[in-house]
Formats: C-alpha cells, sequence, structure tokens
C-alpha cells in the first residue's frame, strides 16, 4: 500500500500501520490510499476528503517583549497597555503569538512573523505609540493591540556623591552641594597628587583638569591620573556632566605647594648701608661704620618667595 496527501509522493504503508498525523491545508485535502495486487497486476485507490474550514479568529494567545513589561499582564481580550522603559532604552521589539497560525499580524504597519520578535522599534523620549494588528484567516475578523511605551527623559543629576584625595582631607569637608574645596599645603617634594570622584548618577560623565589645563575622563570612584602641581597655589576643576549631555556642575579643589627657595631678594639696614651690593647668591657682608652714638641697628630682610 501507499498514500498520498494533496497531491504529493506516493509514500510505502505496511498494513495495519498507522501514517502518523498529516499536515493539512485551508478549505478541502485529499489523502488518498492505493492498493496494488499481489500480482501487481490491479491497483485500486480509496480517496478521503477532509475539510479544513478557515477560520475568523484574529486572538493572540501573547504579547510581550524582552525589553519592558506589559501593564496589565496580557489577556487576548484586553486591548490597551502601558510600559515604561529607561533613557538608556532607545529601541523596543515585541513578540505576538496568534491563537490561529494561519491568520496574520502586523506591528506598527510592518508584517511580523508569528511567535518571533519584531524588528527593533526605535523609541522617542517621552511617549511612543505601537499597534499591533491582526487579521483572520477568512480576513472577516480584526483586531488592534495598543501599547503605549513611555521612555524616560535622560538625568541632569550633576552631583557628586563622593570626593576625595588620597592622603589629604578636604576643607570643608564633602558635602554634594558644595563645590569649592581646599587642602593643606602640600611639601615641596609633593609634585603630584590625584582625586577620586564619585557620581552621584552612574549615568553621569566626570572629567578633571588642573590650572586650566586640558580635561581628561575619570571613572566614577577611581582614582584619576597624576595631577601636576605647580609651586605655589593649584586649582584642580572637577567637572560633572548629566546623562543629558547638557547639563554639567564644576567642583574646585585649591592647594598651595611650598617652595624650597630659602634665597633673600633684599636685604637692608638702618641706619647705614652694606658695604657690598646685595645679591641673592651673596651670603656675606659688613656695614659701613656708624656714628659712635648709634646703639641699635636695624636689619629687614625680604624673602625672595612667600611661602
Amino acid at each position: 500500500m501507499e498514500y498520498s496527501m494533496n497531491g504529493g509522493s506516493w509514500t510505502g504503508l505496511p498494513s495495519n500501520t498507522s501514517t502518523g498525523y498529516l499536515p493539512t491545508n485551508r478549505g478541502d485535502n485529499t489523502f488518498q490510499i492505493k492498493v496494488t495486487s499481489a500480482d501487481l497486476t490491479a491497483t485500486k485507490t480509496y480517496t478521503i476528503h477532509v475539510y479544513y474550514p478557515p477560520t475568523n479568529d484574529a486572538d493572540l494567545i501573547d504579547l510581550h517583549s524582552d525589553d519592558a513589561a506589559l501593564s496589565p499582564a496580557f489577556q487576548s481580550s484586553v486591548m490597551n497597555y502601558t510600559a515604561t522603559v529607561p533613557y538608556t532604552t532607545s529601541s523596543i521589539s515585541f513578540t505576538g503569538a496568534l491563537s490561529d497560525p494561519a491568520a496574520s499580524l502586523t506591528i506598527n504597519g510592518t508584517a511580523a512573523t508569528n511567535g518571533a520578535a519584531s524588528g527593533s522599534i526605535p523609541l522617542n523620549v517621552g511617549s511612543n505609540t505601537i499597534v499591533i494588528a491582526t487579521a483572520s484567516y477568512d480576513h472577516t475578523a480584526n483586531k488592534t493591540y495598543t501599547i503605549t511605551v513611555t521612555r524616560a527623559a535622560p538625568s541632569t543629576n550633576t552631583g557628586l556623591s563622593d570626593l576625595t584625595v588620597p592622603g589629604n582631607m578636604l576643607s570643608p569637608a564633602f558635602a554634594t552641594g558644595t563645590t569649592s574645596y581646599t587642602l593643606a599645603s602640600a611639601a615641596y617634594t609633593a609634585d603630584s597628587l590625584t582625586v577620586i570622584p564619585t557620581a552621584a548618577d552612574p549615568a553621569s560623565t566626570v572629567k578633571v583638569r588642573v590650572n586650566g589645563g586640558s580635561y581628561m575622563p575619570v571613572n566614577s570612584g577611581s582614582a584619576s591620573g597624576s595631577l601636576a602641581l605647580n609651586v605655589g597655589s593649584n586649582t584642580i576643576d572637577i567637572q560633572v556632566t548629566a546623562q543629558d549631555g547638557i547639563t554639567s556642575n564644576l567642583y574646585t579643589i585649591t592647594v598651595n605647594r611650598k617652595n624650597n627657595n630659602a634665597a633673600l631678594s633684599e636685604l637692608l639696614v638702618s641706619p647705614g648701608s652694606l658695604n657690598e651690593a646685595f645679591s641673592s647668591g651673596r651670603l656675606d657682608y659688613s656695614l659701613e661704620d656708624v656714628g659712635s652714638t648709634t646703639d641699635t641697628l636695624t636689619v629687614s630682610p625680604a624673602a625672595a618667595t612667600h611661602r
């Protein structure tokens, strides 16, 4: 014996054996069994007509996104849903599963595959409307499921939650709303330092510079690169830019680096004057003679640099 379904090829079938499940089409289906005699001189073909009627089922049995949760939870009879996503989610896709696999669906006007994720749908900041339309196989029934997806606006948080300088203490003590700080004077040998800024919002970016130089990026909560200190006053800027890429805030740290210059820039005496012309590199001097009535002397040294 052999069998064929809808004009397909003939397949051998032992006696008293099931064909197993056979796929059917919408409408009329023809199943045939051909029996050939043992001497191969006679055949008979038996025909069974199976009618699988078209349906008007346009329901979804599932609708979901891997990028957001629907509210309320999906039900086939509920047509309207909402979802919220963070600013960092700039696109979304949805998967719809049809009750009748022969029905069809579109997502925002683009044909979608039953049970498979749609293409990526770009999201604007704010409200976005996504329409899932279904049509029954016989085209007599249609349904429209609407999802309103709200994408959050970018953060404008430009604060630091912490700011430290290894080996040093800020004055005043750190507070998010305080943007200006000083450090105790640094020794001359301290020719550089690092800062550790921690952003209040992980989505913001942080950069640092010293004495008006170029900014360099620093990871939140990590030490910056080495910041070179000049002798004298130094200003360290920590710039925090919010997630929106526009709003920014500036924290400053002022630190004085001591000098190692022990020279004088001037040396005066009164009354009288030095016999030798003053020079910062000369260490020994003598005074011109003073009158016998002079019993006191004033010496006025001026340091070449201030500490």
